[in-house]
């Protein structure tokens, strides 16, 4: 994951609002409660966690959905690059079954990663490369007999035109993408997660977003399972 990234989030940590922080915005505004509390509920009902499951919450930012997550699951660690979010989630935390860690995802091992049966990656897919991907699942796949990750907030290539409706919000984006700076990240089809849980013999199921929620219009969620 590259450094602008961690910039961008380091610098965000600054901000006085955790939803802030994290991006949970529309125009600038913090979402509401609702549209955060059915986030969390999503990720619960599809990774079913219970007090037996271990979680790992990958790009977990400020840990303001691992914290949720954790509440639910036996333990629970919650990794990102970004040594200032972390400061942030480890300092706001309020259950000892959470740890938080200063690592960039596309460094962990496989030993690690074989403590724990059930991840997140939630908004933060669009950080990674297909290459860098494909590594991550492979090491989860070799680590596990058996595990469940959900992969939330992907945006969606098929609907980009979606969320940069006008000619000006399209000539930001290519400006954006052409300096090396892109302003949400990779945008993924449908077809290149397909191939990728197909190729590693994992199950795979596409989910579409709650209508009310506030991204459903430019993102989906998908569960991959063996």
């Amino acid at each position: 994951m590259n450094q602008h990234w961690r910039n961008h989030y380091n610098e965000n940590a600054k901000s006085h609002s955790l939803l802030k922080q994290v991006e949970k915005t529309v125009m600038g505004n913090e979402i509401g409660q609702d549209q955060f509390e059915m986030i969390v509920r999503t990720i619960l009902n599809n990774l079913n966690i219970t007090k037996k499951d271990c979680f790992l919450d990958l790009c977990c930012g400020n840990g303001l959905i691992t914290n949720l997550i954790a509440e639910k699951a036996g333990n629970s660690v919650g990794i990102d690059f970004s040594e200032n979010m972390i400061s942030v989630a480890t300092t706001s935390k309020h259950i000892s079954e959470v740890d938080y860690v200063v690592q960039d995802i596309t460094a962990l091992d496989q030993q690690f990663i074989s403590k724990f049966n059930k991840f997140n990656i939630y908004e933060g897919i669009q950080y990674l490369n297909e290459n860098v991907f494909i590594d991550l699942l492979s090491k989860i796949n070799l680590s596990r007999d058996s595990f469940t990750f959900f992969i939330g907030g992907i945006p969606d290539v098929e609907k980009l035109s979606n969320f940069y409706d006008t000619e000006e919000k399209m000539a930001f984006y290519k400006e954006r993408e052409s300096i090396g700076k892109p302003h949400l990240g990779r945008w993924w089809h449908k077809h290149e997660l397909q191939d990728i849980a197909n190729n590693c013999n994992l199950h795979i199921r596409f989910i579409d977003q709650h209508k009310s929620l506030y991204t459903s219009y430019y993102r989906f969620d998908c569960l991959i399972w063996k």
